[in-house]
């Protein structure tokens, strides 16, 4: 699916309409998943302004109808190599606790339906912030789906950092 058609799916669905909804995207080799609910918009890659002092992981701000928005490169956040942005790299802008944040990802997949029965909690993971943000993994053909919670994406003092630089 395209991400112009992903776009207008996701203006068009209701509250209603979003409860077990996921929208599925690539980053390396690995598929995740966030809730439709949590999406706000999403945009082809585009030029950002960088910020001085902002984690390395957060690419900079970009303008969208008026609001600026941080962009944080999942790969990067995930320790991932760097990668070349191409025709198919992608921001997912997702609303958390009143802010707009997007999300660099390689390529987004589709809007999904995975019911809570189809989710299994993911495994334990100590010391890492991965157990704070990751909700849960549900299989899909041959590949497993991790589940993320973006308002835990980044904590508070991340998201409080990057509003500081701006």
């Amino acid at each position: 699916m395209k991400a112009e058609q992903l776009r207008d799916m996701t203006n068009m669905l209701d509250i209603s309409e979003t409860k077990d909804k996921y929208l599925t995207f690539w980053a390396g080799e690995r598929i995740f998943g966030v809730s439709i609910a949590d999406v706000v918009q999403i945009v082809q890659m585009q030029p950002f302004t960088e910020v001085p002092e902002f984690p390395d992981y957060a690419r900079g701000i970009i303008t969208l109808r008026g609001s600026i928005i941080p962009i944080v490169d999942v790969r990067k956040r995930f320790h991932m190599p760097d990668r070349e942005y191409d025709d198919r790299t992608c921001i997912i802008v997702c609303s958390i606790a009143g802010d707009y944040l997007g999300f660099i990802v390689d390529r987004v997949d589709e809007v999904t339906f995975i019911s809570q029965e189809e989710i299994a909690q993911p495994p334990s993971i100590a010391e890492t912030d991965m157990a704070d943000y990751l909700m849960g993994v549900s299989q899909r053909e041959q590949h497993l789906i991790l589940l993320m919670d973006m308002k835990n994406f980044l904590t508070q003092k991340q998201r409080d950092k990057l509003k500081q630089t701006m």
